[in-house]
């Protein structure tokens, strides 16, 4: 980077504030909403450091060498730490990757730790990748902290969906900008799970909260977690099981792609890939009900007459292999118009198929995507249809803009609360040694990890200062939670 007079130095610092405040407009965790919190400190201190070390504004954590150069040696030893697909991320996500890197926040040192009583807690791990997903995660029971450290929570996860992220990670561990933590980790991106326990300076969350992930790295196939603040959102309270909430975001997100990427009247038409996927069947149940038609594409395996059945329904009106060649042919023969708008989350020769669908002028939106080498874009219908490609991805959506999605949250759960809304899958009420069932291909499947009831009544007082976990010898019953005459004194909880 070229020499600067002081002039210039200010005015790139600035800047670098501006973009930053930019990016984080509408983050409950932005600078606005935190005027004098810690937080904001630390990320002043993040982007000082950047422009120190002469970063470009535009791309925090990267020398000046340029976007993806190597960080310079002349660096000081206090400079922002590089991370794994850093040049990838955006400035925010880096700041989330430095943030996580901490071992505590701000003012950890003079906050002390809200203890715990000893847990243990089942959870589903992914051991191995490559293999399906019934193969790669295992059973095991793990031991909690002893306390929560300041800006931690204990979550209870009442139940968590299975979804194709969790079978695309059980084959491919990998997600887009984002740094899985290495196996053997907790696998489920998606659920709805209960705060028992906040650490010191916890702000937006409160004891006894529903909350959902809004990050996918959480591990939500578990009893038990110690989780950060910033992972996750508050949810309104409400009457609903928790085997539908754990669905909301399949919920939410077909509401997000048939409400902004196009404006939809009775009558039209969507065509989808993956329709049998929890966010598929909830795009049918929503069409059905506001009138709009639908074309279904799914995938042609042994279980594709059991997802017609399903799709039919919730009020499809076409169900059709995704495999089927010339769809716009066969359009033309049931006399169908071709659709408004196209939602994908399969890619490939499947997309490249299902623009030859879409009207003149139309939009495809991609939510979702299977890895492969060969991802051909359907150049063609692009350049003769004149169509608009857009990308959608679910997790970014939810930590930049959270004043939308509050808006879009109170619309879906008036509808699952009037009972507009529902989806036809399997709930596995006793998660034990027969969870692999739920883990099949093709199917979709809901892990019950308790009922409010079960939980609400844990007990989770710390145990008393003369506690043992060594069992003596056995003498009278004892009362209370100390420790009887010869006894343990308050047990390990197992759950």
């Amino acid at each position: 980077m070229p020499d600067m007079d002081e002039k210039d130095k200010v005015r790139l610092a600035l800047d670098s504030l501006m973009k930053a405040n930019q990016l984080w407009e509408g983050d409950q965790r932005s600078l606005r909403e935190m005027k004098d919190s810690s937080r904001q400190q630390v990320f002043h201190k993040f982007l000082s450091k950047a422009v120190d070390n002469d970063v470009y504004p535009n791309e925090f954590g990267a020398s000046s060498n340029g976007p993806s150069g190597p960080p310079s040696s002349a660096a000081p030893h206090n400079a922002p730490p590089q991370f794994m697909g850093q040049q990838q991320l955006s400035p925010s996500e880096r700041f989330e990757a430095w943030m996580d890197q901490r071992p505590a926040p701000m003012g950890a040192t003079s906050q002390p730790g809200v203890p715990l009583p000893p847990l243990t807690t089942l959870c589903l791990e992914y051991t191995q990748t490559g293999v399906p997903l019934a193969k790669a995660v295992q059973m095991r029971y793990t031991q909690l902290p002893a306390e929560l450290n300041p800006g931690e929570v204990l979550v209870h996860w009442l139940a968590a969906p299975v979804g194709p992220m969790d079978h695309q990670l059980a084959r491919s561990y990998t997600l887009h900008a984002t740094t899985l933590p290495p196996p053997p980790a907790v696998a489920g991106c998606e659920g709805v799970g209960l705060v028992l326990r906040t650490g010191a300076g916890v702000e937006t969350l409160q004891e006894q909260m529903l909350v959902l992930p809004i990050v996918p790295t959480v591990g939500t196939w578990r009893k038990l977690a110690v989780v950060k603040e910033h992972h996750l959102r508050p949810f309104p309270k409400t009457s609903l099981p928790p085997k539908v909430l754990a669905l909301f975001n399949s919920f939410l997100t077909a509401f997000k792609l048939l409400e902004d990427y196009c404006t939809l009247q009775p009558g039209d038409t969507i065509i989808q890939s993956g329709a049998d996927t929890p966010v598929g069947m909830a795009v049918v149940a929503l069409c059905s009900l506001f009138g709009i038609k639908t074309i279904n594409l799914v995938a042609d395996n042994e279980h594709f007459d059991v997802a017609s059945d399903a799709l039919h329904g919730l009020g499809a009106n076409h169900v059709w292999r995704d495999t089927t060649l010339s769809l716009a042919e066969r359009l033309k023969k049931r006399r169908t118009s071709p659709a408004q708008l196209g939602l994908d989350c399969v890619g490939g020769s499947v997309l490249c198929n299902m623009c030859d669908c879409i009207t003149s002028g139309g939009n495809v939106v991609i939510y979702g995507a299977t890895p492969r080498l060969d991802d051909p874009l359907p150049a063609l219908p692009l350049l003769c249809n004149n169509l608009i490609l857009r990308g959608f991805w679910f997790w970014d959506w939810v930590q930049r803009n959270p004043q939308g999605v509050d808006h879009m949250m109170r619309k879906v759960l008036q509808l699952l609360e009037e009972h507009q809304l529902e989806l036809d899958v399997e709930h596995w009420d006793q998660v034990d040694s027969s969870f692999r069932g739920a883990l099949a291909e093709g199917s979709n499947s809901v892990l019950k990890f308790g009922t409010l009831e079960e939980v609400l009544h844990l007990n989770l007082d710390p145990p008393p200062p003369d506690w043992s976990p060594v069992p003596g010898e056995k003498g009278g019953k004892g009362k209370g939670k100390g420790k009887g005459k010869g006894g343990m004194g308050q047990p390990q909880v197992q759950m």
